[in-house]
């Protein structure tokens, strides 16, 4: 099915963006959209749209652009992003700034020390202040989107983008163990 969907040149403008991108990067404004069940929510947005949908309905929620994170970081394989023949899409898993965290102290506390599975800690050197990236969405976005954006850097050093790729790999590499184990 993708196969069979993919253009034979991609526009040079979108190879030239993809080549300036790497796993870690921050993109500005990226979409946040989702499929979700309204009768049956389980996040506000979701049952927000409960009264205008018919039970059991599955719809593809976005949200306004201005609700949107103000940032999100990819987290595509590097290879995975400078892939422009077969892969047309990476996955960008959303940003916000560590004052929006709910918790306080104790939460930013735990995040800090790795406590926090699905949330990380960012030190982005062009950008003022801690930002937290949540790996619990990760949405797809076509490589087209990435032309005419600027990859922000999202770590200071090669050991903290190393530490960001461990904890990525480390999610998906999780075997699935029964909850009398745990």
């Amino acid at each position: 099915m993708i196969d069979s969907g993919l253009v034979a040149q991609w526009d040079p403008a979108v190879v030239q963006a993809v080549g300036r991108f790497e796993q870690g990067d921050l993109v500005e404004r990226p979409p946040f959209f989702y499929a979700g069940c309204p009768s049956s929510g389980v996040w506000a947005t979701t049952q927000a749209f409960s009264s205008d949908t018919a039970p059991d309905e599955t719809i593809v929620i976005e949200l306004d652009p201005g609700d949107c994170p103000p940032f999100g970081i990819l987290t595509s394989q590097g290879c995975d992003i400078a892939d422009t023949a077969r892969k047309p899409w990476v996955q960008i898993a959303p940003v916000y700034p560590a004052g929006d965290l709910h918790g306080g102290d104790g939460r930013l506390a735990d995040i800090r020390r790795d406590a926090v599975p699905h949330l990380i800690l960012l030190e982005p050197p062009q950008m003022d202040g801690l930002w937290i990236a949540d790996f619990r969405i990760e949405v797809p976005v076509e490589k087209s989107w990435l032309a005419g954006k600027q990859p922000i850097q999202g770590f200071a050093s090669e050991d903290a983008r190393r530490r960001f790729a461990r904890r990525l790999a480390g999610r998906l590499v999780r075997p699935a163990l029964p909850d009398v184990v745990h």
